[in-house]
């Protein structure tokens, strides 16, 4: 009589063992077990284990616009799933009031998975700010406030070369030509966002004062020094004095040029000097000024 042979299948869930000849199986495969029995006619016992493919992992979308959250699984799998929403399918939409969403999952063999999702916070879209079109004069400095919580949003302004802190939710700009400003704005929840305003620009009037007349040893320390002041709108590129026989006294390229009535350390003589400007204006237009002036003792 030849010795018995007998066969089975096993299906286990996943993270499950089963014990074959004294061991514990954890993986897919065919396993022998051989039975001792009498007159020698051992009986021979063959298992095949599969195991159940892992529970899909559910992934989260949001929907910036819509603001809900949008979690879906593979559908190709052999888990069941059912959401604590009470929707079965294998993509389930929550809105903003949920803060965390719950998938069972179950598959034969009695197998079943829980997972739990948090679900970030979402913008609010009220916070979002919206800045108007504005006019400035030239070089005038605007303070914008987006009131953003910065443990909820980061924060982007553009062009980043006109702000004092281009990441900052408060940021002062200062601009000399118009153009289109952006705030560009990330919430924690993965949403970008972004408001944009045209910035207009009014040029100012270009305006060099240069006295005409300054004391070195003057009483009470007034007007000692030649002092030309500009508006912010002009650059300076270079001041030179001369004196009646075209003599150099005085030169710099320093924005707002200061003389003391002095060549080399020592004190020039009452007389009439004459002075050459030469200047820009915000659009890099240059100009030259000259005139008199009058140093007296």
């Amino acid at each position: 009589t030849p010795c018995p042979i007998t066969m089975s299948e096993v299906l286990l869930c996943p993270q499950d063992s089963i014990l074959i000849d004294n061991t514990w199986v954890y993986e897919s495969g065919t396993y022998l077990e051989t039975l001792p029995a009498a007159l020698d006619c051992d009986s021979l016992h063959i298992t095949t284990v599969n195991y159940l493919e892992n529970p899909p992992t559910p992934t989260l979308d949001v929907d910036c616009e819509d603001f809900q959250y949008l979690l879906t699984i593979d559908s190709d799998t052999e888990w069941i799933p059912t959401w604590d929403n009470g929707d079965d399918n294998y993509q389930t939409v929550y809105d903003t009031t949920a803060v965390q969403a719950t998938l069972n999952l179950s598959a034969d063999p009695s197998c079943i998975d829980i997972t739990v999702i948090d679900l970030p916070a979402l913008a609010n879209i009220e916070a979002i700010p919206v800045f108007q079109d504005t006019t400035i004069a030239e070089f005038t400095p605007l303070t914008l406030n987006t009131s953003l919580d910065t443990s909820e949003w980061q924060v982007q302004w553009l062009p980043a070369t006109l702000f004092d802190c281009s990441t900052c939710p408060v940021a002062t700009l200062i601009a000399s030509e118009d153009t289109e400003v952006t705030l560009q704005i990330e919430h924690i929840s993965g949403c970008n966002y972004q408001s944009i305003f045209y910035l207009t620009v009014e040029k100012l009037p270009i305006n060099i004062y240069v006295p005409n007349i300054f004391t070195p040893s003057g009483a009470n320390d007034i007007n000692t020094t030649w002092t030309v002041y500009t508006t912010p709108n002009v650059q300076i590129l270079e001041c030179k004095v001369y004196d009646r026989w075209g003599g150099l006294m005085y030169a710099t390229t320093e924005p707002n040029p200061v003389w003391d009535g002095t060549l080399n350390g020592e004190f020039c003589e009452t007389g009439v000097y004459v002075y050459l400007i030469k200047y820009a204006d915000s659009r890099q237009n240059e100009y030259v000024l000259s005139g008199d002036v009058t140093l007296l003792r």
